[in-house]
């Protein structure tokens, strides 16, 4: 008797499947926009933000940079630029104008899952015009663009007299003549064009030390030439500075008008001479 065994053929499937390893994930933006005052000594911190996206801890053993898309570190403004100046910063390790982030911002990194990074500071006391100034930067992990983010400073006017300039001023007619003359240049500092007022204490006389009631001696003023109001109503524009980080001179002028019958003594008056914007 023949004994048929049936064999039925068995389908093998094979599941073949990958897992492809996550990288870092990471966000960058500007912290705020930076006010920079000219006349300040204050150091402005320049900052950007990062934030994993997904998980931190695949930053750990990244490559992480960050790069000026202009080519250098500075930002940009009308005319001119502020310059970021590099600090001893333990989370950044410089190369040139980039920045890579050194061991150590990486690991609070994937301990914060975010993370401030200072690029540096500008430097203080640069009379660089008002405005906006800006400068855009790319992130990059292991060589592969993550974010762009723009650093914007706003620069303010600023005007002062120069700093090595004397802030009293002592002018000496000797002995009172018609039409005497004395004059005086003093130096002072702006980012943009400037105007000035002078006002006199005694409305434009000189008056008797020991005895202010005694007549007067009138006396009038110039700057530059240009007569200007001794009560402080009119100005006279001193124009866009052309020295150096905007230092700049102007003369003023005091000259004795028509002599009046005086008594003798000392005479004398106070002027201030104050510096403002357009």
């Amino acid at each position: 008797m023949a004994t048929r065994i049936k064999i039925a053929g068995a389908a093998v499937a094979l599941l073949i499947s990958a897992t492809q390893a996550l990288s870092c994930d990471l966000v960058m933006r500007a912290t705020g926009t930076i006010t920079y005052a000219p006349d300040s000594l204050a150091r402005e911190a320049v900052n950007l933000h990062l934030t994993a996206r997904g998980d931190a801890t695949t930053c750990g053993g990244a490559t992480i940079s960050i790069e000026p898309l202009t080519g250098n570190a500075s930002l940009q403004g009308i005319g001119d630029a502020l310059p970021i100046e590099g600090i001893n910063n333990p989370l950044v390790q410089n190369v040139g104008d980039i920045f890579h982030l050194t061991n150590q911002a990486r690991m609070l990194l994937v301990e914060q899952s975010q993370l401030s990074v200072s690029l540096g500071e500008l430097p203080p006391e640069r009379f660089v015009p008002p405005g906006p100034y800006r400068a855009q930067f790319r992130l990059k992990t292991d060589g592969t663009v993550s974010d762009d983010a723009e650093i914007v400073a706003q620069v303010r006017f600023a005007t002062r007299l120069a700093t090595d300039q004397a802030r009293v001023i002592s002018l000496d007619f000797n002995e009172a003549v018609t039409g005497k003359t004395v004059s005086s240049d003093f130096l002072y500092q702006s980012n943009a064009p400037l105007s000035l007022t002078v006002r006199s204490d005694n409305g434009g006389n000189l008056t008797h030390t020991d005895n202010p009631a005694l007549s007067p001696i009138p006396y009038r003023a110039s700057v530059a030439g240009r007569a200007v109001a001794l009560d402080g109503s009119g100005t006279v524009s001193l124009g866009t500075p052309t020295g150096n980080n905007g230092i700049d001179s102007a003369r003023v002028s005091f000259t004795i008008g028509e002599l009046p019958p005086a008594y003798a003594g000392q005479y004398e008056d106070r002027v201030t001479i104050a510096l403002i914007g357009f």
